[in-house]
């Protein structure tokens, strides 16, 4: 090249849109149209260079190459994501919400008792009512005999059943069912055991009721079976 030779330019043709009219120029027009033919061109290079790129990786086969040359456009993540400032979206926030709601509300749900069946059952029972004459009611109504059987081989709650009749019964008119619930009590296995393990205030209460279930006539029968199953814990009252 001689010195002092400038390189011809190629001069930019801009479509007819770009405002470019006589003795008139729009620059708002001329901008965009210069930025579309720079991205235009932009994209011409990717791609070409993204087929050059899938030759020389010597791709099987033409969809592999023109998926190479459609992705030219994707431009490679440069940032650590780790240190982008991200914000849970309303609706993640929303959901975690309601489902903490949900669980709150689950565990808030009083679940049906199962029937009594056993004294594990019996207890949840018990525990449910807010009140000793519920309770008192609850004893009444499953009766002597099913107390006996469903405490036969472990007296449990003998204290608090003990407390709720003393509390609660009625005398003379509860006599009968106080007297089947105190020889229930007392038939069941290792009372002995049991009837050493309570409260003293338990022990008395039991005696204060064989008296009065005395007082009220109850059969010698009666009496000799509470005798026998008590013992002791009667004769101190003598």
């Amino acid at each position: 090249m001689k010195k002092g030779h400038r390189m011809k330019e190629t001069p930019v043709v801009l479509p007819d849109s770009a405002g470019v009219g006589a003795g008139r120029v729009d620059f708002d027009r001329l901008e965009r149209a210069m930025d579309a033919a720079g991205t235009h061109e932009d994209r011409y290079w990717r791609e070409n260079d993204a087929k050059f790129r899938a030759v020389a990786q010597k791709v099987q086969s033409y969809e592999e190459f023109e998926d190479i040359v459609k992705a030219a456009h994707i431009k490679p993540m440069t940032e650590d994501i780790t240190q982008l400032q991200l914000k849970r979206t309303s609706w993640l926030s929303s959901a975690r919400t309601q489902e903490r709601d949900r669980r709150k509300g689950a565990t808030s749900i009083q679940l049906p008792l199962p029937d009594i069946t056993s004294d594990t059952a019996f207890e949840l029972h018990w525990k449910a009512k807010e009140t000793p004459q519920e309770q008192y009611n609850l004893l009444t109504e499953l009766g002597g005999k099913r107390i006996y059987h469903l405490f036969k081989p472990q007296l449990r709650l003998f204290d608090e059943m003990v407390g709720v009749l003393d509390q609660c019964a009625l005398l003379p008119d509860d006599t009968e069912v106080v007297c089947k619930l105190l020889k229930a009590f007392c038939r069941t296995k290792r009372f002995e055991l049991c009837a050493q393990m309570a409260n003293p205030g338990t022990l008395d209460m039991v005696r204060g009721l064989y008296e009065k279930l005395v007082e009220c006539g109850i059969s010698e029968e009666d009496i000799e079976r509470l005798r026998a199953g008590y013992g002791s814990a009667l004769d101190a009252s003598s």
